[in-house]
């Protein structure tokens, strides 16, 4: 069978052999391409083309207006309010947050030329009585009040809106059709001497003003139609594909006079193969479609269309192209949001708001900004394109994480660049007061300027030269229309409009793979199709009518509802699948989003319904299985190679921390990593001070307070601990005061009055206070004993040379925070300003330490005592501890082995040969540094 339009190019031919008299519309520009191809396929001889135009720019030409563009709607649609409505009224912000719905709403009202005023006046009486109260006494507030008022303002303000579009001649799509409908009395003549007659093709649901123009033009003997309509759905009215054909006055007077073309029986005649595949996901979706694709390769590409219903599906169906697919055409259009340049535009944008809030400036007074959004900014492929290769932005991030700058002028990173970013970069991070058009303006210098940069011709190209045209609109507007008072409302307004803006995907429109959206299938028939997220909600869409106006006043007034939006998807997608003969749709059965992993209703329709009407109709589900590979846990391993066996050697000189040797027990792979490799994580910014940085806080000003001081240099650590030293007495300021100092120091945080530093450096001061608190509670303590509390070292660096049986020496070494005596007991002490378990500091048999993290502590601690007695040898035990400054109730934290708190030498040499069998397995050549499997626990 014939597709529809060669079906149709035909008959035109036949009936109007002088064809260029006469005026062809179509539903799209697309379809008016693929009409042009059929005609020029049966014509032999040179002749003038027919004028050839869609519906709207029919109305439009006719009418001699032209279309308004979304964002001057908007503003004049707030010129219009802000000139009906009385004090106080809603700024444009709040105004534009439900604005685009008034506008969707009046494009519907006129399209089926249904009174404004009735409807909002009538809406306006159900949200008073939805607002209405029992008691007669008690009054509304202002703010219903003038909730209630807005609603009856509304007829005035499209009253004042629509009178002033008109006056101006640039006005929405609605408005047009009603114009053209409420006037086309007057437009025939004008018509008749332009144009024989009109052919109308391929049109479905007419809305009252298309079929008011359409029958005045049949009657008038202007108008010829040719309709694309299977029986199947549109003689069973239970098919809500076939509703708006059934409904129409025209095609009811168009069949009693026979003169309706065409019906057909395609549905039930032609055979068709239906592959139902059900997915997970956006990324398996394109995977499935393009692997459907490819089964087509062999014939014409030409006659293969992918369907993507959800138009978000472009870009993965793009990066997941199928091989071989060497021409396509895309006519959807790429969204501008999608595309990379609007995340530069988007930082920059943000770093405006940013500064429109906070207001900061450095000591010089240029605007600083925050180190993210740098960081940001100086990755981004633009950024080099804007200030030039010759700036080097690792070292400007370098920079930044180095001095741990929280916020930063860009005249400070010109500086630290050596003046290799130019003074254009500076002045427009400068120009912070500038007017919203200015900025706007400055924009659309940026984009034309990086546009100049691009060498090539790409899509960056398209893209910047899309961002260009869109800031330049909106420096116009906003000069215009001075309503937009900040940067975070002018952001939002953004955002909106970008979404609908589109950037066209150059292609051959007649040859390759045809890639659209559902609305581009209007007339048009391919032999194989392939259509993407065939679910529920999406196609149709469901229940997600956008608009001010409630489901039952549109019921009762003829506006349509969703359950009509949902007959013409239903219309396009049987009609898109009539004269298909491979049809593969595709769904997404996983829930995620707002998504629900239904399928669409569309299928079960198939399935259950079609087979009856054609019996070589073959319906199967799919479920395909993506290959996944799972590596092999020796894949983890890592040879010991002479290489790592030398830098092994090299660690084994320099020593060996209870930190490194506990890294191993955790993840020998990761040690390999970290330690073997020396990959430490990059420096970062650190806006908050990290855990190490406040444990070196505390550790700092305990040694400090502990120790005698000449000036700010630390000599020697007193020699006996008293509960009336100095460090007793300090009040809580003065130790705040110290924290600060330390904080600064350590982290270079200047802000520590706000947000989590404020919370951190209170944490901090706590600790200490509670600290120096109980220390001096246990020291009277001590002293009423007549015992005294011996200080023998703080911060103590100590090392030791063991050897291994192969001969090899490693050096082990590590920090003592504190080592003291009371009376005969010798004490090591660990500080901790995170929280500790007595769990952590008990094994029962000293392979216990190899469980991974619960016994590092307690290794720590051995490490120490073990350090300590090849040290000094005036000792045979010690007690080994934690004081947690976050619990300084236990004071301290006693390390034990089963029962005893003990670490004699003899319970040292049993570590030692623990630590020894440890260190031999990491200078082993033959054992690969693997990943942990097993936690090795002591029986109980």
């Amino acid at each position: 069978m014939a597709n529809f339009l060669t079906s149709t190019a035909a008959d035109i031919l036949e009936r109007y052999p002088d064809f260029q008299k006469i005026g062809i519309v179509l539903p799209s520009r697309r379809a008016a391409v693929f009409l042009k191809k059929e005609l020029s396929k049966l014509i032999t001889k040179p002749v003038f083309s027919p004028y050839i135009t869609t519906i709207e720019d029919f109305m439009l030409q006719s009418l001699g207006w032209q279309q308004a563009d979304q964002p001057s709607l908007m503003f004049k649609l707030y010129d219009s309010y802000a000139a009906v409505a009385p004090e106080p009224k809603e700024s444009f912000a709040d105004f534009s947050q439900w604005a685009h719905l008034l506008l969707a709403d009046f494009n519907e009202l006129d399209r089926y030329r249904v009174n404004a005023r009735e409807v909002f006046d009538y809406l306006a009486d159900v949200e008073r009585i939805k607002k209405w109260d029992l008691d007669p006494e008690k009054e509304m507030s202002e703010l219903v009040q003038n909730y209630l008022k807005l609603w009856r303002l509304l007829p005035d303000v499209y009253t004042h809106f629509t009178e002033r579009l008109k006056e101006e001649k640039v006005v929405y799509q609605g408005l047009a059709y009603r114009e053209m409908a409420d006037t086309i009395s007057t437009h025939t003549e004008t018509l008749k001497q332009q144009f024989e007659k009109f052919v109308f093709i391929g049109f479905n649901a007419l809305n009252a003003s298309e079929e008011e123009i359409l029958r005045t033009l049949y009657h008038e003997g202007l108008a010829d139609f040719y309709w694309d309509v299977d029986e199947y759905y549109f003689n069973d009215i239970d098919q809500e594909a076939g509703n708006f054909l059934r409904q129409s006055k025209l095609v009811q007077e168009l069949i009693e006079k026979e003169d309706f073309r065409w019906m057909h029986n395609s549905l039930s005649e032609i055979p068709k193969n239906i592959e139902v595949v059900n997915v997970s996901g956006r990324q398996q979706q394109a995977i499935a479609a393009n692997a459907a694709v490819l089964r087509f390769q062999e014939k014409q590409l030409e006659d293969v269309a992918v369907v993507l219903a959800d138009e978000e599906m472009l870009m993965p169906f793009l990066n997941n192209l199928a091989a071989g697919v060497s021409t396509l055409n895309v006519t959807m259009g790429l969204p501008l949001s999608n595309t990379p340049v609007a995340g530069f535009f988007q930082l920059l944008l943000e770093m405006f708001q940013e500064f429109e809030s906070s207001g900061r400036r450095d000591k010089e007074g240029h605007p600083s900004f925050h180190f993210q959004k740098w960081d940001d900014m100086l990755g981004h492929p633009l950024f080099k394109r804007w200030v030039g290769d010759s700036v080097s932005t690792e070292s400007l991030r370098y920079y930044m994480r180095k001095q741990n700058r929280i916020f930063i002028s860009a005249a400070e990173l010109q500086q630290e660049s050596g003046d290799t970013l130019n003074a254009e970069f500076v002045q427009f991070f400068a120009n912070q007061s500038n007017t919203l058009s200015q900025i706007w303006a400055s924009l659309a210098k940026l984009a034309e300027r990086l546009h100049e940069a691009q060498p090539e011709k790409t899509s960056l190209l398209q893209s910047l030269f899309g961002f260009y045209k869109l800031f330049n609109r909106l420096s116009l507007l906003m000069a215009e229309y001075p309503y937009v008072e900040d940067i975070k409302t002018a952001l939002r307004f953004y955002k909106d409009l970008l979404k609908s803006e589109t950037l066209d995907l150059y292609g051959e429109p007649l040859s390759g793979l045809q890639v659209m959206g559902v609305l581009e299938t209007r007339t048009l028939d391919f032999k194989n199709i392939v259509m993407t997220s065939l679910n529920e909600d999406i196609l149709p869409k469901g229940r997600s009518d956008n608009s001010l106006i409630p489901f039952d006043i549109k019921r009762e007034f003829g506006l349509p509802t969703y359950l009509d939006k949902d007959a013409v998807f239903a219309y396009h997608f049987y009609r898109l699948i009539q004269r298909a003969e491979n049809i593969t749709l595709i769904y997404n059965g996983l829930s995620e989003g707002l998504g629900s992993g239904e399928p669409s209703r569309f299928i079960k329709q198939l399935e259950y319904e079609l087979p009856k009407a054609n019996r070589r109709v073959k319906f199967e589900y799919l479920n395909p299985t993506f290959e996944v590979k799972i590596e092999d846990k020796n894949a983890t391993d890592i040879v010991k190679t002479p290489a790592i066996m030398e830098r092994l050697k090299e660690m084994a000189v320099k020593g060996f921390s209870a930190t490194a040797i506990t890294d191993y027990i955790n993840d020998p792979v990761e040690f390999y990593k970290k330690r073997v490799l020396n990959l430490q994580e990059a420096d970062e910014v650190e806006e908050v001070a990290g855990y190490d940085k406040q444990g070196n806080v505390v550790h700092n000003i305990l040694e400090r307070l502990y120790s005698v001081m000449e000036g700010d240099e630390i000599l020697k650590c007193k020699s006996v601990l008293k509960a009336n030293d100095p460090a007793f007495a300090l009040s809580e300021e003065e130790i705040r005061n110290l924290v600060v100092d330390e904080l600064r120091k350590e982290a270079k945080l200047a802000d520590l009055d706000v947000g989590k530093n404020l919370l951190i450096r209170e944490i901090l001061v706590g600790m200490l206070v509670n600290f120096l608190r109980k220390e001096k509670e246990e020291l009277e303590i001590l002293e009423s004993q007549n015992e005294v509390l011996s200080l023998l070292g703080l911060e103590l660096d100590l090392s030791c040379q063991m050897s291994l049986k192969d001969g090899q020496e490693v050096k082990l070494k590590g920090i003592v925070d504190r080592v003291d005596r009371i009376g005969d007991e010798l004490r090591v002490i660990d500080y901790k300003t995170g929280s500790v378990i007595d769990g952590n500091l008990s094994i029962k048999i000293m392979s216990d330490l190899r469980q991974p993290k619960e016994k590092n502590k307690s290794l720590q601690l051995l490490m120490y005592a073990y350090l300590y007695f090849n040290n000094y040898k005036d000792y045979d035990s010690l007690n080994a501890g934690i004081i947690s400054l976050r619990n300084v109730s236990k004071w301290p934290i006693p390390f034990k082995m089963g029962k005893t708190t003990e670490v004699n030498r003899e319970l040292v040499s049993e570590f030692e040969d623990f630590l020894r069998t440890l260190m031999e397995e990491i200078f082993d050549e033959s054992i690969p540094f693997s990943k942990k499997l097993l936690t090795l626990e002591s029986d109980e």
